[in-house]
């Protein structure tokens, strides 16, 4: 008998499912495959296993003592989430009684890291372990495919010592640089309350929030000034690769230029096409819905999450979510294409299928490593049960996904180019003859201008007038939650798509970051601080983290190792130690002033939670970095319940909690709007739980 391991309950189903008469007893499904005979499907719960705390190494660990620094195990040690013990057990249970194991966990690092951190801690567990089973492809078909095509489990493995190495480094960061920084910080009279958590992902991405902050602040605006001629065609000729800094030197030039222009060049490309862009991945999805709806990269992530884990349909309505890949396989390809029409026909999106092969844009099984792109599945949801939030994810991405389907928008280009006195001036035209796909993305197709191109010839001599065009430099644009998600942390090679989303909103929680209204990500005076303590370190140069990257990732091709990696930032943060207590501190006074003690006082407790059902929902008086707050919150921190302390300058009163939580609305009530008008409502609980006005009438 043969043991599968898989990674998650839901993958194991689908891996079992994809046999006959697959049957389940005790928590592990029971297959038998013609070639491997007997197969036992067991699954984890993601990691079953994390790291030691510093105190389970060393006692004196516990407390934070700058002569306790670095804390650097001997070894690394393991233990076993206790909520997850049940799952280990089967897992135990079934290796020890097999004669050998198939890894089928996710086909990533982590994946990799899973399984045997799981099999490490069973006798014998890892010398049984013979194939992989490489997956990108949850389809029957996938699934099957990858059956037939087991790799030597010796093919992956580095990857486990990428994931490891990945795991201990971090590890080895937080807990040292962390104390250092919140110690030092102490030490130079700074609050701490919370301190400061350093992280080699998460600090380099403060960091460029920081810098990209300190830009817009330094950002001083200039004139420059541009030459432009107009033909007697009216058609404008830029030339925008000459700035003059004055008026002056622009009006000299000007002042130089003919009556008449030399056509240098006339370019005409006839029926250009251009193509659908690429399906999405997490990264994009996460950059519209923060664009379009507000929702951070958690929310997003959750949403997409719960498009994917949906109890009672065995493929979800959308394919797995922390994905990097924007391509597919024939596979998928093929599944999609058979349903078209039924996808059309669900979102009332109409269009005829001008692209019905697959096209190497979008479909390349070579390329896709891990986890395809965010795709639909041929399971079809009733959209009226889904939340709006679901509803317009799911819209989005399978509109997206349907595009490539769609003709290409095909076009006639034409550029001309003017030469007069050393300068050149160019104009261009694109006249679209088939909208294709653009029409289904935008609501009209615009021309690029209403004069007629004119038909010129090289050599020709032109009329036009020339005129001196003054414009001004403009600050970088603020990072936002939308353009961080994609494509900056992609770029800089910062995170993962499963770590990301987490990622952002733990740099708000540490208080180093806030988002306002328009989504924009505003770095606080603790922000600053961080920065200013590790400037010079490699913790605040992104394109560094991005190095570590690198050579993470040739260890997961056997081309580095585990043991070099870890060495060196055990000896980078020895260093830190040592040096940077040494070190002047440029931090003003008014900054430190600044950092804020947060607070969060319990004055009341409400019950359970009626949204999640495992918190209980507590009456909160609280400081932040953005002011005192009062309302009443559901202590889970996964849950989103919330009732504010005040409503249109009432304040909500703890008698008025008890009637939303118990009856769901509160009797009619007096309010006054911003402008002191006064009106009456009823505050209720929606179907989501959120509260809402019920307007009774106003005066």
């Amino acid at each position: 008998m043969k043991v599968l391991l898989a990674e998650k309950p839901d993958q194991a189903e689908k891996y079992a499912r994809s046999f006959e008469n697959a049957k389940k007893q005790k928590g592990v499904w029971i297959v038998n495959d013609s070639q491997l005979g007997e197969i036992h499907i067991v699954n984890a719960l993601g990691h079953l296993f994390e790291l030691n705390e510093p105190e389970a190494y060393n006692q004196k660990w516990k407390q934070w003592n700058m002569a306790d620094l670095p804390i650097i195990p001997q070894e690394f040690v393991w233990h076993l989430d206790t909520k997850k013990a049940r799952a280990f057990k089967t897992i135990k249970q079934e290796v020890e009684k097999a004669d050998g194991v198939i890894i089928g966990t996710d086909a990533d690092r982590e994946g990799e890291n899973i399984a045997y951190s799981i099999l490490s801690h069973i006798p014998n567990g890892t010398s049984k372990i013979t194939k992989r089973l490489w997956i990108n492809s949850l389809t029957k078909k996938g699934i099957n495919d990858a059956f037939q095509n087991l790799r030597n489990a010796s093919e992956t493995k580095n990857y486990y010592y990428e994931a490891r190495a990945r795991q201990k480094s971090d590890w080895l960061v937080g807990m040292t640089m962390s104390r250092l920084t919140t110690i030092q910080l102490q030490n130079h009279g700074f609050d701490i309350n919370g301190g400061y958590p350093v992280g080699r992902a998460q600090t380099a991405t403060v960091a460029y929030i920081v810098n990209n902050d300190t830009l817009i602040k330094n950002f001083k605006k200039h004139k420059f000034y541009e030459l432009e001629l107009t033909d007697n065609n009216g058609i404008v000729y830029q030339n925008s690769e000459q700035k003059f800094k004055s008026f002056d030197e622009a009006q000299k030039a000007l002042s130089s230029l003919s009556a008449n222009s030399l056509v240098k060049s006339f370019e005409e490309k006839k029926d250009q096409h251009k193509s659908a862009p690429k399906l999405m991945a997490l990264a994009q999805i996460s950059k519209v819905a923060a664009n379009r709806w507000g929702y951070s990269a958690k929310q997003t992530l959750k949403i997409v999450q719960s498009l994917y884990d949906v109890q009672g349909v065995e493929d979800g309505y959308m394919s797995y979510p922390r994905t990097h890949c924007r391509m597919i396989t024939e596979n998928e390809f093929k599944y999609l294409s058979e349903n078209v029409n039924q996808y059309q026909n669900l979102l009332n999106f109409h269009f005829s299928v001008k692209n019905p092969q697959p096209r190497k844009k979008y479909v390349d099984g070579t390329k896709v490593k891990e986890h395809y792109a965010l795709i639909p599945t041929a399971a079809l949801p009733i959209l009226d049960k889904l939340s709006e939030p679901q509803r317009n994810i799911y819209e989005t991405i399978v509109k997206h996904t349907l595009l490539m389907f769609a003709g290409d928008e095909i076009s006639n280009q034409r550029k001309i180019t003017l030469q007069n006195q050393g300068y050149e001036f160019v104009a261009t035209d694109k006249r679209i003859t088939d909208p294709g796909f653009m029409a289904l993305v935008k609501e009209s197709v615009s021309q690029s201008r209403k004069n007629d191109f004119p038909e010129y010839e090289i050599g020709q001599q032109v009329m036009a007038t020339g005129k001196i065009v003054e414009k001004e430099t403009k600050p970088v644009n603020r990072v936002t939650e939308a353009n961080l998600s994609d494509p900056i942390l992609p770029k800089l090679g910062i995170g993962t798509p499963a770590t990301r989303a987490d990622m952002i909103e733990l740099i708000k929680k540490h208080g180093y970051v806030t988002k306002n209204k328009k989504g924009e990500l505003l770095p606080t005076v603790k922000a600053y601080v961080l920065c200013q303590y590790l400037e010079g370190t490699m913790f605040t140069k992104p394109e560094l983290t991005a190095g570590w990257e690198k050579y993470l990732a040739k260890i997961g091709v056997g081309n580095g190792t585990e043991n070099k990696f870890v060495g060196e930032t055990e000896n980078l943060i020895t260093k830190l130690v040592q040096e940077l207590p040494h070190r002047p501190l440029h931090i003003s006074a008014m900054e430190r002033q600044k950092v804020i003690t947060p607070t969060r006082d319990v004055v009341n407790d409400f019950g359970e939670c009626p949204k999640c059902h495992k918190g209980r929902v507590k009456e909160i008086n609280g400081n932040s970095r953005n002011g005192k707050y009062h309302g009443y919150f559901c202590d889970n921190e996964k849950c989103e319940f919330g009732i504010p302390g005040t409503w249109g300058g009432t304040i909500v009163s703890e008698e008025m909690v008890t009637q939303l939580l118990e009856n769901g609305r509160t009797p009619v009530l007096k309010f006054k709007s911003k402008k002191g008008t006064t009106y009456q409502a009823s505050l209720n609980l929606d179907k989501s739980l959120k509260v809402i006005m019920n307007f009774v009438n106003k005066k």
